[in-house]
């Protein structure tokens, strides 16, 4: 070990040579390396807010449904806003105002998609809040593009919420008349069924039956209705048809418990209908189906409504909750990182080669090449 101090001490001015020869080096090349800024901004869809309040309210009835039912509207949001940032749609609008092609030193669109891949975060944060960012060595042009980047998807999301309104406007038009005709049946059914039998009111038990009835029928046309709008928007083979299938399997499987009974507590305070009255049967059948279908249309006209307003605005839905900045300091390069590590590496690289050099003065080092070369042989 002192042997080799001794030698780096006899070279120690060839080593500093070496090592501000690496230190100019490092630095004029950091100098020369163009900057890089990035621009941000934090948005929400509108939207979000208003389906985790309004829908969680709804269905907090049904216990843990409505809150993973607005965890679900949140995260197929946002992976859609995700999803239009990344498309050719988007990217062309981009390079059309930007010239991104000359700016990036590529030629067709895909090019243009790749860089702005390179250059782009999306970022999903907690409650449906996007971090979008934007690296350019222009602080001002990276600026601009986040500015654009929220712009462009403010108005394709104004163009498909306004598209996808009139869809369900028209769909929930359609159900409601629907639902109203057959609640209209009912009541005559009812009507017709309280006169000829004269059945106008049944125990507490049958009552609490009802309501158990209802809200189970209930739940089951609601995510229909649920799944008929999701196929709108989703293909067939999404992980969410399943979710609500084994949702509706299990809701039919508590009405069937109740129909033929059940050893839980529920089945040992409420007996099961088929040890009712045939005449009480089948007027607790008649009352749940017209509470059900007032449920319902209770539920789609307030759909319709919110459909309506949205089909005929054309209202910013993005919430711009961090504005996008002139970044003032770069993030790339870090100069000082640069050199030190430049630095640091010519030193060592430097005492390297002169132990070398010296070992190769003294013949040791060939000595042991040509042995091992000889043994090899």
């Amino acid at each position: 070990m002192i042997e080799l101090l001794k030698v780096l001490f006899r070279k120690k001015k060839t080593i500093a040579i070496i090592t501000a020869a690496g230190f100019v080096v490092s630095a004029a090349v950091s100098l020369v390396i163009p900057p890089r800024y990035i621009s941000q901004t934090m948005i929400m869809p509108l939207g979000i807010e208003k389906e985790i309040a309004g829908m969680e309210s709804f269905f907090s009835q049904f216990g843990t449904f409505g809150e993973s039912f607005s965890v679900y509207l949140r995260a197929r949001k946002n992976y859609i806003i995700d999803l239009i940032l990344r498309s050719r749609r988007m990217s062309q609008l981009m390079n059309e105002r930007f010239g991104l092609e000359d700016v990036y030193g590529v030629k067709g669109l895909d090019g243009v998609r790749e860089k702005l891949r390179e250059r782009t975060g999306v970022f999903i944060r907690n409650e449906g809040v996007i971090e979008l960012t934007v690296e350019d060595r222009d602080p001002e042009r990276a600026f601009e593009m986040v500015s654009s980047y929220v712009e462009f998807l403010d108005s394709i999301l104004i163009g498909l919420n306004v598209r996808y309104a009139d869809e369900k406007v028209r769909f929930l038009k359609g159900e409601i008349e629907r639902r109203e005709a057959v609640v209209a049946s009912l009541d005559s059914s009812l009507a017709e069924f309280q006169k000829e039998y004269g059945i106008f009111d049944i125990s507490k038990q049958a009552k609490a039956l009802v309501d158990i009835v209802s809200a189970l029928m209930s739940r089951l046309a609601i995510l229909d209705i649920e799944k008929k709008l999701m196929s709108m928007m989703l293909k067939p083979d999404v992980k969410e048809f399943d979710r609500i299938n084994a949702q509706v399997e299990a809701i039919q499987d508590e009405l069937r418990a109740i129909k033929e009974g059940s050893k839980d507590r529920r089945g040992r305070l409420i007996p099961p209908l088929n040890e009712l009255p045939e005449l009480s049967r089948d007027y607790i059948e008649i009352v749940s189906r017209i509470k059900v279908e007032e449920f319902v249309l209770a539920y789609l006209r307030m759909n319709l409504e919110d459909a309506r307003m949205v089909a005929n605005s054309r209202i910013s839905v993005l919430k711009v909750i961090d504005p996008p900045f002139v970044p003032e300091r770069r993030t790339w390069p870090k100069r000082k990182q640069i050199v030190l590590a430049s630095t640091l590496a010519s030193l060592l690289w430097a005492c390297f080669f002169m132990l070398l050099l010296d070992e190769v003065k003294k013949g040791d080092l060939l000595d042991t090449i040509r042995s091992i070369y000889g043994e090899g042989r």
